[in-house]
């Protein structure tokens, strides 16, 4: 493939992952808003501890996930192709990519949902800085051309050095 083909293969699949990470984190931004408003409209039952520390351990496991599942689906994917006898082009590792990043933003979004559910039922106002928190973690996962550049050299040397 010739460098310009490249590049707008590149630049395309950033724009689409912007795109997508973009209305994840508008629809949960949207629906924090919702939430505070919800919240501070009246009275509502005490805070419920459990609720809360569920919310706690279902958001950090989501997190967790979220750095250690992508990773797997890339190398059995990376390891699928690499035994195709048609070969690897960058079209295939882009789809790889883009689906690992969209898996990887779903987890942390379904984070932020469930600890804004857990925000309006039980009024801990601490629940939005986790919300925060994972909004942050899915924009250190920003997509830009030279990183989709540098992991598809990566891939394709770790196709190399193993196949």
């Amino acid at each position: 493939m010739d460098t310009s083909g490249r590049e707008e293969l590149i630049a395309g699949a950033v724009r689409m992952e912007r795109v997508f990470l973009g209305a994840l984190l508008a629809g949960a931004t949207l629906f924090a808003m919702v939430a505070i408003a919800a919240r501070s409209g009246g009275a509502f039952a005490a805070p419920n501890v459990i609720l809360v520390v569920v919310a706690c351990v279902v958001g950090g496991t989501q997190a967790v996930l979220s750095f250690v599942v992508p990773p797997m689906h890339i190398n059995r994917q990376r390891r699928s192709l690499a035994e195709s006898p048609a070969g690897v082009s960058d079209a295939d590792l882009i789809k790889i990519h883009n689906g690992s990043v969209i898996f990887s933003a779903a987890l942390l979004e379904g984070a932020m949902f469930f600890s804004l559910i857990c925000f309006i039922v039980t009024g801990e106002w601490w629940l939005l800085l986790l919300v925060a928190f994972f909004a942050g973690l899915m924009l250190r996962k920003w997509p830009s051309a030279e990183r989709l550049e540098t992991w598809l050299v990566e891939q394709r040397d770790l196709i190399e050095r193993t196949f």
